[in-house]
């Protein structure tokens, strides 16, 4: 499509291929171009109705296990953003093969890692919008600045800042526990306004939650299910 378009508007274009500045008037728009845009924007439809099949399915199925839902506010516009740090090099060394024949070393230049695609196809906010929908009161979300799941620590109390590639949370008596899981465990124990997390409430519950925790882990190896992005190796059990 942009190829055509490029085509039947060389006026529009500079030399090098950007936009020329300045332009005003009527595209021109070939035939076959306009079949391959109804034929783009139904297939669009299409991924948009999908996609919002499968967040209400998702939700219903959540509805189905209970009638109170605690997590916490939507972060996708973050998720899409780039990083602002300058670009670092890896340690890793990479071969790159010459024409003439030979290998030159180089590290390359780390990724700017981003959510962009990952939110186009899942649309975490439409998700969280048939939940807000569906579950009504029953629906609470936490302060993400003061409740921060994924780092409190409720044995030594305190926030534990970690990277977002670190999948496992490690106690104090070296008991590991996966990360969403945990975090999952520190919204079901917010106190009664869902504002602050409760320890008294963690620390009575964290022995059935380790049962819990080591059944689910065992049976996602057991059965050789792959959960992207969670960190558990399906070589061993616990």
């Amino acid at each position: 499509m942009d190829a055509s378009r490029r085509a039947m508007n060389p006026e529009r274009f500079n030399k090098d291929g950007t936009y020329k500045n300045g332009t005003h008037g009527k595209w021109k728009v070939s035939k076959s171009n306009r079949k391959r845009l109804y034929k783009y924007r139904e297939l669009c439809r299409k991924e948009a109705a999908t996609r919002l099949y499968a967040n209400q399915e998702a939700a219903n199925h959540l509805l189905s296990l209970g009638n109170v839902l605690i997590t916490e506010p939507s972060n996708t516009a973050a998720l899409a953003h780039r990083s602002k740090k300058k670009a670092q090099r890896s340690d890793k060394a990479s071969q790159i093969p010459q024409k003439d024949g030979t290998t030159k070393t180089v590290h390359k230049f780390k990724k700017k890692k981003r959510f962009g695609a990952s939110v186009l196809r899942r649309s975490p906010a439409g998700f969280q919008a048939e939940l807000r929908k569906k579950f009504g009161p029953g629906y609470h979300e936490v302060p993400r600045m003061t409740y921060r799941a994924s780092q409190y620590d409720f044995m030594l109390d305190a926030y534990i800042k970690k990277k977002l590639d670190e999948r496992w949370h490690s106690l104090p008596d070296g008991r590991q526990v996966q990360r969403d899981i945990m975090s999952a465990f520190l919204l079901s124990c917010a106190d009664d306004e869902f504002q602050a997390i409760d320890r008294n409430r963690c620390l009575q519950a964290f022995d059935h939650f380790w049962q819990m925790h080591q059944q689910c882990i065992n049976t996602i190896i057991q059965n050789h299910l792959t959960i992207c992005n969670s960190g558990i190796k399906l070589d061993k059990a616990v």
